[in-house]
């Protein structure tokens, strides 16, 4: 943990500046683009809507359907963003544990060489415990922790996908109890503390 919090103070400016490239900027773009430009996308067929007794049904079956398109499509490309945040950050730490320092752009630009296996390796999980959560949640529950390190193990030891998710098993093996746990820990305090963080800044919503 001390290893952790300090590897963390040592390249804060650079997690940082990765963060707004890669998090915030894309986020804070895609949620103007909700804000502002999807309501004057719909704004004709709303004054449509109230000026009319009758309603067209296929016409709100298309624009519900696009509305659902648009959400989907930004949804994918935020979490495309986040998924290259992720293999940035790691590319960060294990370059540092060889030894090797690594500046903002060329973080991001040598892990770009990971991000087709990393779309691939996501897409494989995703099916994969969807599958299994079909049959039971349990094994879904069993593979999700077996896979936990997939990625990790895709971006640290150059892996492809179905090779990274049986590295993360072979690692998670005899400590799976271990594993969860700390998950469950983590999940808790996550919850904690925006739970906490709502009860304070509810007062200064209202």
């Amino acid at each position: 943990i001390d290893s952790a919090f300090k590897n963390l103070k040592e390249h804060f400016g650079l997690l940082f500046k990765v963060g707004i490239l890669l998090y915030f900027i894309p986020s804070l773009i895609l949620q103007l683009i909700i804000l502002f430009v999807l309501p004057v996308y719909f704004t004709g067929f709303e004054e449509q809507m109230i000026g009319s007794t009758d309603i067209n049904f296929t016409q709100l079956i298309g624009v519900l359907g696009s509305l659902f398109l648009i959400i989907m499509v930004l949804s994918i490309i935020i979490s495309l963003f986040q998924m290259l945040f992720s293999i940035t950050i790691i590319k960060i730490f294990s370059e540092k544990r060889q030894g090797r320092e690594l500046e903002v752009m060329q973080a991001i630009n040598v892990s770009k060489s990971h991000f087709g296996d990393a779309i691939v390796l996501s897409i494989i999980m995703t099916l994969a415990l969807l599958c299994l959560a079909f049959l039971l949640i349990i094994p879904a529950i069993i593979f999700m922790i077996y896979w936990l390190f997939s990625m990790y193990a895709l971006v640290i030891e150059n892996l492809g996908p179905t090779e990274a998710m049986k590295r993360s098993k072979s690692l998670v093996e005899g400590n799976w109890w271990l594993v969860f746990g700390t998950v469950i820990l983590i999940f808790i305090a996550s919850f904690g503390v925006s739970f906490t963080t709502s009860l304070f800044m509810t007062p200064l919503s209202l």
